[in-house]
């Protein structure tokens, strides 16, 4: 199997498996999750922000370190 990118960038989007047993779990049972589980996925969004962010300030420096300087 292939990578295309780092575990550790695309591991907080692997629980949008989250988000289908919410919404399977609501249309099959009516079940709603209650303010803990609420508290944990946006614990989970949160952690995938942040890592997308993270990312592109470490991607944008490494950008900046390559760029050339221009001469006087």
């Amino acid at each position: 199997m292939a990578q295309f990118a780092p575990r550790q960038l695309v591991a907080p989007f692997r629980y949008t498996g989250v988000l289908y047993a919410i919404v399977l779990g609501y249309l099959v049972w009516g079940d709603v999750p209650n303010r803990l589980a609420w508290a944990g996925i946006v614990l989970l969004i949160a952690a995938g922000l942040f890592v997308l962010y993270r990312e592109r300030m470490r991607r944008r420096a490494v950008r900046a370190a390559r760029a050339p300087v221009p001469v006087p």
